[in-house]
């Protein structure tokens, strides 16, 4: 069984802090179907954690929509429910 380091409270170590937030989103992945519903958990600058039913099921790059806002997002990291996503510049 392989150990983690649990991390000791100190200085935040992204480049651009996150936030927590609870903040209902959707996931639209382009292919004309209906948007997945998902959950905003933590955003930056530069991202955020998503919490999704279907995680595991959506594509490494697909379009946040934070009500009229959307922005273009890249798959970082995954767990059964959740996503890391990277926003894309230009979005």
């Amino acid at each position: 069984m392989a150990f983690r380091k649990r991390r000791v409270s100190g200085p935040e170590l992204r480049k651009s802090p996150r936030r927590n937030v609870r903040y209902p989103a959707k996931i639209d992945v382009g292919d004309g179907s209906a948007a997945h519903a998902c959950n905003l958990s933590d955003i930056s600058a530069t991202g955020a954690r998503l919490t999704a039913a279907a995680a595991q099921e959506l594509p490494d790059e697909f379009t946040l929509q934070l009500g009229a806002v959307r922005r273009k997002c890249r798959v970082v990291w995954r767990s059964d429910n959740q996503l890391g996503v990277q926003f894309l510049s230009g979005t």
